[in-house]
């Protein structure tokens, strides 16, 4: 088994360009992981990374990534084969993003977390107008924020606030500063 994993991480390996799509895919598989066994789950907990981070990733994915010829393409037909023993298929999986992360030093990828992070900070202040009140007194609310409804006002608000606490220790950034780089993004 050890073998077909280490084919299958070559294969992957080799369709990453670039660390951005290294850390694009790994936040994929965080986000699928994080809905699996235990095994899974207890992965995507020790993986070093905020929920903020992986959770919704699969949604953002893009070609180079999920596309025909893309690591995720690659990694799903690779292990069809194992998709009777559920077990054996979550086992490689695992194995496969672990060497990928070992690979590409995923964890050392701190400009492109950075750049993710500001891009979903964004996002959130421009989705949602009840947001900025609750993170700054000072600086204005997008013009282009939209109103959303209240059921999920307090889940943004907190989405908010747990990307500032990552970039604020991935930056030595006050909050501030970190909201007004993401808005002029």
């Amino acid at each position: 088994m050890k073998n077909e994993i280490n084919q299958i991480t070559q294969g992957v390996s080799e369709r990453i360009p670039s660390p951005e799509i290294a850390l694009q895919f790994i936040l994929e598989e965080l986000d699928a992981a994080r809905q699996g066994n235990i095994a899974a789950e207890q992965f995507v907990k020790n993986s070093g990374f905020s929920p903020v981070e992986y959770e919704g990733a699969m949604q953002n994915s893009f070609d180079e990534v999920d596309g025909a010829n893309g690591p995720q393409q690659f990694l799903l037909t690779s292990v069809s084969a194992y998709s009777h023993n559920i077990d054996l298929l979550v086992h490689i999986r695992l194995s496969v993003a672990k060497e990928i992360i070992r690979i590409w030093q995923v964890y050392a990828l701190t400009e492109s977390r950075i750049s993710t992070l500001m891009e979903s900070l964004k996002n959130i202040l421009e989705e949602d107008s009840d947001v900025m009140p609750e993170l700054s007194s000072t600086i204005p609310v997008p013009k282009c924020a939209n109103q959303c409804h209240i059921v999920f006002r307090r889940r943004h608000i907190d989405s908010a606030k747990g990307i500032i606490t990552i970039l604020k220790n991935l930056t030595g950034d006050d909050s501030e500063d970190l909201i007004r780089k993401s808005l002029a993004q």
